[in-house]
């Protein structure tokens, strides 16, 4: 990296965008099936399989946000975990927006405790100005990856929270905690 161009978790502002690439879930929807949580049948386990064990690496689309994203990291401890990192750095809060398009063919649970709570993906997490959105589209087109706007930062002292299309609470399961059990 340039110097001094690094980005970090702290640099959230509240009004920015949050940001996510690929598809978040993928990776523990397969350690599910092996966990005895949940079955899949082919394609889609071979599917869930392949992200778990051959992650793509971001780094062109990390590369590229380097002059517009404020915050970033990976998510390898699931959304929720990994995200509320950002926010404590940051001094921030924020509100996710569900449902998620990723992972359809699963029941709502199932894809919420996935995608919110799952970890092993690796994909970016990263906040930006929301009149940098056009960008942000551009970038990831450049990097041919997916990106998707998923919420917004907050004031601090607000409650971190998931909301479906109709304005109600989503609940969600704890992300992965390296010194508890999965999902706890």
């Amino acid at each position: 990296l340039p110097a001094g161009k690094g980005l970090t978790r702290a640099g959230a502002r509240v009004g920015e965008d949050i940001w996510v690439s690929g598809t978040p879930g993928d990776a523990f929807a397969a350690l599910g099936q092996i966990f005895g949580y949940w079955t899949f049948a082919e394609p889609l386990l071979g599917y869930f399989r392949s992200r778990m064990d051959l992650p793509e690496p971001r780094v062109a689309l990390g590369r590229g946000l380097l002059n517009t994203a404020t915050a970033c990291c990976d998510i390898s401890d699931g959304l929720i975990g990994d995200l509320k990192h950002i926010l404590e750095r940051s001094g921030v809060s924020a509100r996710l927006f569900w449902p998620s398009d990723a992972m359809k063919q699963l029941p709502e649970a199932v894809q919420q405790r996935c995608v919110l709570s799952g970890g092993d993906d690796y994909e970016l997490l990263f906040t930006a100005p929301a009149d940098r959105r056009d960008e942000i589209l551009r970038i990831a087109e450049r990097a041919d990856t997916r990106v998707s706007r998923i919420g917004e930062v907050l004031s601090a002292g607000e409650p971190l929270q998931v909301i479906d299309e109709k304005g109600s609470d989503v609940n969600c399961a704890a992300s992965f905690n390296h010194f508890g059990e999965v999902g706890s």
